[in-house]
């Protein structure tokens, strides 16, 4: 699929035909990247060159899942070792890190230093790249950095007006940054330019986010219902989707979380079942963010008296029944 307008001077002739090229380039490449992906699955790691190894890890990507994105990251960290010079290894590399801890797959403080690493030295290597240009501006938005994110993320559709990967992080950032309109248009291009994109399902949830940050909790209902219609277990839809049935008044759909997650487990009575219960949350694709205005005066000890017999009588024997419950044998983010 490809379709686009043109108005020019005649004279232009020539000038228009580049930019058809680069349209056409930019609108089939999803498809190439997915089908070289296909191919290259079929055939051991071993045999395949670095541009291979990376499009078969993007068909890891487009999943939206932890184990997927698991295996992305080895796959391309393979690669990097292989060819440490390689553009499109880094950047995806650190794009797939910092996703996975704003997902909450792995530690946000590793992700973010590793991905930051590896966003850092694509960029050393070359900064006129789409695709380098993206994992800079995810990287700078999960630091809280909204301009500079959406700054990159307009770099990177300068580059290629036709990627609708980059209108798709362009519409991510600004649906961040409250700009729902300008968000909605770029996710309504990216939709355009490839209608059948692997990556349709962020695009319907760059969308949802506008709409959520607007007030229109009707609309994120109804997009992040896409998203999960083509990805059913990505989590951030499902987090979405829960606070968007909250802010709507259905609270009884929204407490099918607690439904499916649980309540805290009594056989921890004390210590521990606060952390067995985020623990069993994430399992489930459940994120807690952190939020640093809410302040809490944790009295440590209260109940009993720090070093009590009944302060080691519960104490001690809790992780011994928190450990199997949980698939985590170590407090995330600790190794």
């Amino acid at each position: 699929h490809w379709a686009e307008q043109y108005d020019r001077e005649l004279g232009d002739i020539f000038a228009i035909q580049n930019e058809i090229a680069r349209s056409v380039v930019g609108a089939i490449e999803p498809f190439v990247l997915a089908a070289e992906g296909v191919r290259a699955s079929t055939r051991s790691a071993q045999d395949l060159g670095a541009w291979e190894q990376v499009a078969r890890a993007r068909t890891h990507v487009w999943r939206l899942n932890s184990d997927d994105n698991r295996a992305a990251i080895a796959a391309l960290q393979r690669t990097v070792d292989s060819y440490p010079d390689y553009e499109p290894a880094r950047s995806l590399l650190g794009f797939c890190l910092v996703f996975a801890s704003h997902n909450g797959w792995i530690d946000p403080a590793e992700g973010m230093a590793r991905g930051r690493e590896h966003t850092r030295r694509a960029i050393e290597l070359d900064t006129r790249t789409t695709r380098a240009q993206i994992a800079l501006g995810y990287w700078r938005m999960r630091e809280k950095r909204g301009g500079e994110a959406i700054a990159a993320f307009e770099t990177a559709v300068r580059l290629n007006p036709s990627s609708a990967a980059a209108h798709c992080y362009l519409s991510r950032g600004l649906a961040f940054s409250g700009r729902d309109r300008e968000a909605i248009e770029h996710a309504e291009t990216a939709i355009r330019l490839s209608p059948m994109d692997p990556e349709m399902a962020l695009v319907y949830g760059c969308i949802a986010v506008a709409h959520y940050t607007a007030g229109r909790y009707d609309q994120a209902l109804h997009y992040t219902g896409e998203v999960l219609r083509l990805r059913p277990g990505f989590q951030g839809a499902q987090r979405l989707r829960c606070a968007a049935l909250a802010q709507l008044g259905l609270i009884d759909e929204a407490r099918q979380y607690l439904e499916h997650v649980g309540l805290f487990d009594e056989q921890f009575f004390l210590y521990y079942e606060d952390t067995d219960l985020s623990w069993r949350g994430q399992a489930l694709g459940w994120r807690y963010p952190y939020l640093p205005e809410s302040v809490f005066r944790h009295l440590h000890a209260a109940s009993n008296g720090e070093g009590s017999d009944p302060f080691q009588f519960f104490l001690e024997p809790n992780p011994l029944f928190l450990l199997p419950n949980n698939p985590f044998p170590q407090p995330p983010g600790r190794s």
